[in-house]
């Protein structure tokens, strides 16, 4: 172009930018669009185009704008920084965080890319060099808000991501400086307040959560965990604050779950039966309608489990697995007293305690298990490799304990797929009294794929399937599986205990009777349980509901077709 036509075409940019900052878009952009056609690589056109793109909710659009402008113009730091705002905004953070990176060192001492590289970091899942960045940011200034907020965020995902690598310690001091940085962080006082439960520090872990109601009322998550804590009378106020939100027309459906199981033990620990199991009641049907259980096919599934693991195909497999005698499985309906039975085992020193895993889970569904019913489905190579494989994952830095525990309760039906590949492991199978059980399922906010405990009727027929299920395992394992009764561990905790490490080949050890003064990390939702010691108020707890629970007790009395419905005790 030509002298004064440079000149007009910089007059005309400069009013297109007054008319986009005027919001007048429209305007703008065919302006734009009107000088890009003069000259389609002006940088400043271009950069100013995918800007508006940006705004108008064009990301990918804006995307070869703005990529069209730094072929002319590499080193331009806006550049940069809107390519930054597209690419996150298409959910391309990693992208996003190089080009913020990139703006930051073209314009040093800029606080601005600086936060939104770190933030970008953070959404990709890298809370750690976020923080590094963010740090950087509060360095040049101190009071910079944006800034101040990413690094909150930033802090909190890393304490999440440290606690879930088993480091409550170091994840504790990270909400601990994202509160220091952000005092008003509702997530992150959450976080704390539910490492602090698991780690049993339960009056601590009351404060966290009514700090992030204090902090944001709406946030359903600590009301939920608040009135969980078996330690906790819910107050007025709070059951008051919990039922205007459940009410709330805006109130997402995953949030009415909670708050309607938060409810449930509120209601319950002030003696309002009927009201507490109404809720639990709500939560369900709110669960149930992304449920697709049914009943049949978990008949059929239990029924091919047992062809596909008779006693002679286990046999038949002895000598080809890993012979380590470590792995301990805990398996049972969830609340049936596993998390319990982990607390007990782990404060004896030879023995440490995993938590829940996926892993037998996860061979299970690569095997195919249970072939259909099909016992020559165990019959194949890559059993052995899924073995080796899980025996790694169960004792990845094991030290010297004699026993590893995996307490997973709804691994009981993959139970005889572990005893195949793993012939030295040995396996507890938690039962607690079939009404009890069925309350305690019911009145829980249970996430996954079950589906059995929404429906009474499909809860007791389910325990029964299970129940069927357990003795054929008694058959195929005979001492290999303990049979560990909930009741006859409160009644006479000493003389069951000291059953339960003779099974294990371990000597007996005060430590486990004082299994609530164990300080270990507990991910379960019987965490603030398993810190008190043993109480019989748990066993016939169902008589508060006994005219609520007659559909459970009608399907506990109803056969299971073909199979037995009873266990045998060791």
């Amino acid at each position: 172009m030509k002298p004064g036509d440079i000149q007009h075409f910089q007059v005309s940019l400069q009013n297109a930018w007054q008319q986009h900052q005027r919001g007048q878009l429209a305007a703008a952009e065919r302006e734009y669009a009107r000088l890009l056609a003069i000259d389609p690589g002006h940088p400043d056109a271009l950069n100013l185009m995918g800007l508006l793109c940006i705004q108008t909710g064009r990301s990918d659009v804006a995307e070869s704008h703005i990529l069209k402008a730094l072929q002319s113009d590499p080193d331009n730091p806006q550049s940069h920084y809107n390519l930054g705002i597209a690419c996150a905004n298409r959910r391309r953070f990693g992208d996003a965080a190089a080009h913020f990176g990139r703006a930051a060192k073209l314009q040093p001492g800029a606080v601005e890319p600086l936060s939104s590289q770190g933030n970008a970091l953070r959404l990709a899942g890298k809370p750690e060099p976020a923080v590094t960045v963010l740090r950087a940011a509060l360095r040049i200034d101190s009071q910079h808000e944006g800034a101040r907020q990413n690094l909150g965020l930033a802090l909190n995902d890393w304490g999440a991501a440290l606690n879930r690598a088993g480091d409550p310690t170091a994840a504790m001091d990270r909400f601990r400086e994202a509160l220091r940085i952000w005092p008003g962080h509702p997530q992150a006082a959450m976080n704390l307040g539910l490492t602090l439960e698991q780690q049993g520090d339960l009056e601590q872990a009351v404060d966290c959560y009514q700090a992030a109601i204090c902090t944001k009322p709406d946030f359903a998550d600590p009301h939920f965990h608040l009135a969980h804590l078996r330690t906790h009378r819910s107050s007025d106020a709070e059951i008051d604050a919990m039922r205007k939100l459940l009410e709330n027309p805006d109130t997402d459906q995953e949030d009415r779950v909670k708050l309607a199981f938060g409810l449930g033990f509120a209601l319950e620990s002030t003696g309002d039966y009927p009201a507490a199991f109404g809720y639990m009641s709500e939560g369900h049907r709110l669960q149930a309608r992304d449920s697709k259980f049914s009943l049949q096919q978990e008949q059929r599934r239990f029924e091919d489990t047992q062809r596909a693991t008779p006693q002679q195909s286990l046999a038949a497999l002895q000598g080809a697995r890993p012979q380590d005698e470590r792995p301990v499985f805990i398996a049972g309906l969830p609340r049936s007293g596993t998390t319990l039975a982990e607390q007990v085992l782990a404060s004896h020193p030879l023995v440490t305690g995993r938590g829940e895993s996926t892993a037998l889970m996860q061979a299970a569904s690569r095997l195919g298990y249970p072939f259909g019913g099909n016992p020559e489905g165990l019959n194949t190579s890559e059993l052995e490799d899924e073995a080796t494989v899980l025996l790694a994952q169960l004792t990845s830095a094991a030290g010297r304990e004699q026993r590893i525990i995996d307490t997973t309760p709804m691994n009981f039906p993959y139970i005889g797929l572990a005893a195949a590949m793993l012939p030295g492991a040995r396996f507890i199978h938690c039962l607690r009294d079939p009404l009890d059980n069925g309350l305690s399922i019911f009145r829980q906010y249970l996430t996954g794929p079950r589906g059995f405990e929404h429906d009474l009727h499909d809860l007791g027929r389910y325990y029964n399937l299970h129940l069927s299920l357990l003795r054929h395992w008694q058959d195929v394992l005979g001492d290999r599986l303990y049979v560990l009764r909930y009741e006859r561990l409160v009644s006479d905790p000493e003389s069951e205990i000291t059953r339960l490490l003779a099974f294990l080949d371990l000597p007996f050890d005060e430590r486990c009777l004082a299994f609530h003064q164990t300080q270990r990390t507990v991910r379960s939702p019987s965490a603030a349980q398993v810190r008190q010691p043993l109480y019989a108020s748990s066993i016939g707890a169902w008589r508060r509901y006994s005219k609520s629970l007659q559909p459970l007790v009608d399907a506990l009395a109803e056969p299971v077709k073909n199979t037995g419905d009873q266990c045998h005790d060791d």
